[in-house]
């Protein structure tokens, strides 16, 4: 099972509790920070962690823009989210 983790952080707390869960995870699971990459191909991914920070009931924008933008893709995924 191949899964993503992408995420962004402004504070290092998001990034700090991804990587903890990429730890805890099995099998192969890739960490990106979206503020500094974009994954290649969401669509070889089964399932995908979406990872950001609540700030005034919002999620950080990069991570909503992004969502956003493969809004048809991440639906045929499991998707879970890692929200601070």
């Amino acid at each position: 099972m191949k899964t993503l983790i992408f995420y962004t952080t402004t504070h290092g707390c998001t990034e700090k509790c991804a990587t903890m869960l990429q730890q805890q995870l099995d099998g192969n699971t890739e960490l990106i920070n979206i503020k500094k990459s974009k994954p290649d191909e969401l669509k070889s991914y089964e399932t995908i962690i979406i990872g950001g920070s609540i700030h005034a009931g919002q999620i950080q924008r990069k991570i909503k823009k992004f969502s956003q933008e493969n809004l048809e893709i991440l639906k045929t995924k499991k998707i879970g989210l890692l929200e601070f």
